[in-house]
């Protein structure tokens, strides 16, 4: 299944917020489709997400975060 911008932009928040992790799109990747479309699929189960990728400046992150068409 395909995960959206919008599914991956939410899934950076999340980890911001929940783990105070600044990561870029592509390392918010598998957090994104645990969040989204294989939610259900994993659901009750133990799921380990690698999380990496924070190769990103505060200008473009926050850039990102606050872009109304991910809102």
């Amino acid at each position: 299944q395909a995960i959206t911008n919008h599914q991956i932009v939410s899934a950076m928040r999340f980890l911001f917020e929940e783990a105070k992790l600044a990561i870029e799109p592509s390392g918010a990747g598998a957090m994104a489709g645990a969040l989204g479309p294989f939610r259900e699929q994993i659901s009750g189960q133990r799921v380990a997400i690698v999380v990496s990728g924070s190769n990103i400046d505060f200008e473009s992150f926050s850039a990102i975060l606050n872009n109304p068409s991910f809102s």
